[in-house]
């Protein structure tokens, strides 16, 4: 049977965004990476349509600085170290104990007595602790309350069950 084929370069897609473009050039300017365009939308997707969970991963790590800065990466990897990319954020950033003329950014932390506090504003800090400016991240006390607490109240009977346990199984 005979078949007439059109040469490449004369199929054209529109779009409505776009325009006109020679289908080869488009498809091609589609790969990325050596990816075809199938195996890049199955890295975007799952079978269902859903958009992949695991396509995209985070981390922290210390850039040349020491600071930890958060990283991101986008596809499957065989290399767990290859494909990061530095989204230029410092990720909380220890600094120190709290004391006046620090300059501080988004998402560093001081100390303050028994408290730790994660910066919401970028700001130079003054003698007193601006509370607008800061949010509390864990508070010692309160967790040392806690565990006091539990040694007073909950211990005890525990182990008054635990005795009550081992002697019905006769092992007290």
């Amino acid at each position: 049977m005979a078949r007439t084929f059109v040469p490449s370069e004369q199929l054209n897609f529109r779009s409505a965004a776009t325009g006109t473009h020679l289908l080869d050039k488009y498809l091609e300017d589609c790969e990325k990476g050596g990816f075809t365009v199938p195996v890049l939308l199955d890295n975007l997707f799952t079978s269902s349509g859903g958009l992949n969970p695991s396509a995209l991963d985070f981390r922290v790590t210390p850039n040349s600085s020491g600071d930890p800065v958060f990283q991101a990466r986008f596809g499957h990897y065989t290399d767990a170290t290859s494909g990061w990319f530095d989204t230029n954020q410092k990720f909380f950033r220890q600094k120190g104990v709290y004391a006046a003329n620090v300059d501080f950014d988004l998402l560093d932390m001081t100390q303050l007595g028994q408290k730790v506090f994660v910066c919401i504003e970028a700001h130079t800090s003054t003698a007193l602790l601006d509370a607008t400016k800061f949010t509390q991240f864990f508070d010692g006390n309160a967790i040392l309350a806690e565990i006091q607490d539990f040694k007073t109240n909950s211990e005890p009977r525990l182990d008054l069950l635990e005795e009550a346990v081992l002697l019905d199984i006769d092992v007290l």
